[in-house]
């Protein structure tokens, strides 16, 4: 392979060869979360919302996207909304609605005898989902969860097979404008070098050899999770 290979960005788990890539970004930070308070056990038809979805705890549990059952207890009926939150298995259409479906953009836990929601995505943008109640005994700390943080660059992971080269090569990862050099590699004559990186370019990153060596193949994929 000569000259420069583009890398762009592709869904998950596809493979490329030659030069071609994947990659997969990570967004550093803190999540955004807010407490919702607990004093009691909620009534029939009162509704905790949290990005847009609502909660309706029932006394009598109807299948309807949604609805949790109350149970016995206050206790109970946090944890009924926690797992309708997550959708845990093992307690659709028991504990909540069967055709429930798991909540886009939050996931919830205890917090002693309270229920605490966390945006799934770090950093600032959690801190703008609204959340809201009607239950009398249910009181959130504040309107929108709070105390997302986070850099807005993405760190992403590359793994790469290096190899099958006539000569000796070295191989140059580098930002998409070839302003910055991430790293070498000294790839031996007809060896196959395995290499993990990390790096961060918004604006991508290519491939370039030093030297014009025959039937150098450079195959990157993305890193496991």
């Amino acid at each position: 392979m000569t000259g420069y290979n583009e890398i762009t960005q592709f869904p998950r788990g596809v493979f490329f060869k030659d030069g071609l890539s994947t990659t997969v970004n990570y967004v550093s930070g803190i999540a955004a979360s807010q407490l919702l308070v607990i004093t009691g056990a909620p009534s029939n038809t009162q509704t905790v919302t949290i990005d847009g979805k609502a909660y309706t705890f029932q006394t009598v549990l109807t299948d309807v996207d949604g609805n949790v059952l109350i149970g016995a207890s206050a206790t109970t009926a946090r944890d009924n909304l926690k797992s309708a939150i997550n959708l845990e298995p093992g307690h659709a259409g028991v504990e909540y609605a069967a055709s429930m479906t798991r909540h886009t953009s939050c996931v919830a836990e205890a917090s002693g005898a309270d229920l605490r929601v966390r945006a799934i995505s770090r950093g600032t943008g959690g801190n703008s989902i609204a959340v809201s109640e009607t239950a009398t005994n249910y009181a959130w700390a504040a309107a929108t969860l709070s105390g997302g943080s986070g850099e807005s660059t993405e760190v992403r992971m590359c793994n790469a097979i290096i190899g099958g080269g006539a000569a000796a090569e070295i191989v140059i990862f580098e930002n998409a404008a070839g302003t910055t050099e991430f790293m070498r590699v000294k790839v031996p004559a007809g060896e196959t070098v395995p290499v993990l990186f990390g790096f961060s370019a918004p604006a991508g990153l290519r491939v370039k050899t030093a030297t014009a060596a025959s039937g150098l193949t450079i195959t990157i994929f993305h890193a496991p999770l």
